[in-house]
């Protein structure tokens, strides 16, 4: 076995592979790269995971959000957040206050789209393990 198929083995024994995954995207004005970001999730994992991804769009003031919108009605999984504050600190708080409690003690994990995070094969599992 390898190291790559041993961390996701490892990361799905050890939060199920029928939960989903809680992947939250911190987005101010970032309508250049938020696909991109959003479609690396789906490709870093070749095995079938599933994602429930919050995209916490902060006061922008560009297409983030209806880009955003329009990926979301070709996948569900795939929420926005809006909040009015362009404030990355008030987004992070609205997703561990509002949103994680919701989702029950999910298995979080979290990108900033500012700093053009994309996730790469097998990258998910490594950061769960």
């Amino acid at each position: 076995m390898s190291a790559t198929s041993g961390a996701l083995t490892s990361a799905l024994g050890a939060i199920g592979q029928e939960t989903p995954w809680t992947v939250m995207v911190l987005a101010h004005n970032e309508e250049a790269n938020i696909v991109q970001c959003l479609d690396s999730v789906y490709q870093s994992e070749p095995n079938s995971i599933f994602f429930d991804i919050f995209v916490m769009a902060n006061g922008s003031s560009d297409r983030t959000e209806s880009l955003v919108r329009d990926y979301g009605r070709r996948k569900p999984d795939v929420h926005l957040v809006s909040t009015v504050l362009g404030d990355k600190c008030n987004a992070w708080n609205s997703f561990v206050h509002d949103v994680v409690p919701m989702r029950g003690g999910a298995t979080i994990i979290s990108s900033w789209t500012e700093m053009l995070v994309w996730f790469t094969e097998y990258s998910l599992p490594r950061l769960v393990v």
